[in-house]
């Protein structure tokens, strides 16, 4: 294949963000399950919902706005002069995060009267943030969630107009919105599953083919009708498409598939190898399969294939 087509479109789920030649690409993470949510809604014939980009164990809020998306860390008050901030926003560090934001708050040794922190302590850990703020005296008093969320710089964005990708033809192509990409994708993907359902039901009804013949073989080598015995195998082979039989329907339709198994290089040529060996699903077949019980059984197979 000239490309993989998943189940689900992984582009949105891992992201993408990158620059090319005359043009760049920012696409970030969804949920997938939001993602499958969708996918079923434009099975069923219904437009898809509007998705938020997720990130996985981010306990912040992410809002939509005209042509960026709004990522905010969390913080919350813990006294009169407290503020603890519980949540970064997306790609920010926590060692950067102290260094470029609370270490210019911080007062130093210089009689600088512009400081707003007294001190700060970082208690999280590998998966949760934890800094608690101390703010000198009544500095908080009256500043709202807004100037505490700008100052402490929680707030990030998200551009969502570099929306560039490769389409299933190979061309460069600049969506409208990720409800764009997801539409496309359904529609590339819809194909593929006609085309896979219509592989699996020629398969099988090719192999029903064979097994419907195998019946009749049996049938008829048993009542005598066929007589194969003592014979050259261009013989066998003539008696047998006299009666009609094809030559092997599952390997014909892998021939027509281009799926066939390519010949080894090099191989001598066996007796087998030549025009008769299609013949194989029939005069191949052991001694045992001419008894009775196994006629019942390829007879029951090819019920269970037609049912």
């Amino acid at each position: 294949p000239n490309w993989y087509c998943p189940i689900i479109p992984m582009v949105l789920v891992n992201g993408s963000d990158g620059i090319g030649t005359g043009y760049a690409t920012k696409i970030p993470n969804y949920n997938p399950r939001e993602i499958i949510e969708n996918l079923k809604k434009m099975i069923g014939g219904e437009e898809p919902s509007l998705m938020l980009p997720w990130f996985n164990n981010f306990t912040g809020l992410i809002t939509a706005s005209s042509e960026r998306i709004v990522v905010s860390g969390r913080a919350y008050h813990a006294g009169k002069d407290t503020i603890v901030i519980s949540e970064l926003p997306i790609r920010v560090w926590t060692q950067t995060y102290k260094e470029s934001v609370l270490e210019p708050l911080l007062k130093g040794e210089s009689s600088n009267d512009s400081y707003v922190l007294i001190d700060y302590k970082d208690y999280h850990d590998e998966s949760n943030i934890n800094y608690v703020l101390k703010f000198r005296p009544d500095y908080l008093e009256d500043k709202d969630d807004a100037f505490i969320c700008s100052l402490l710089k929680l707030q990030t964005s998200i551009l969502t107009n570099q929306l560039v990708l490769f389409d299933a033809t190979g061309t460069l192509h600049r969506y409208a919105s990720v409800l764009d990409i997801l539409k496309d994708f359904y529609r590339v993907r819809l194909a593929f599953y006609v085309k896979r359902k219509d592989y699996m039901e020629s398969l099988l009804f090719s192999e029903l083919i064979k097994l419907e013949n195998q019946e009749r073989f049996i049938l008829e080598k048993i009542s005598n009708k066929i007589v194969i015995e003592n014979k050259k195998r261009v013989e066998m082979i003539e008696i047998i498409k006299q009666n009609n039989y094809p030559s092997d329907p599952v390997k014909a339709f892998h021939k027509s598939k281009a799926l066939a198994k390519p010949s080894q290089e090099n191989k001598p040529l066996q007796e087998t190898d030549d025009f008769d060996n299609d013949y194989d699903y029939l005069l191949g077949m052991p001694l045992w399969s001419l008894t009775y019980e196994r006629q019942k059984k390829i007879k029951r197979i090819t019920r269970q294939e037609k049912g």
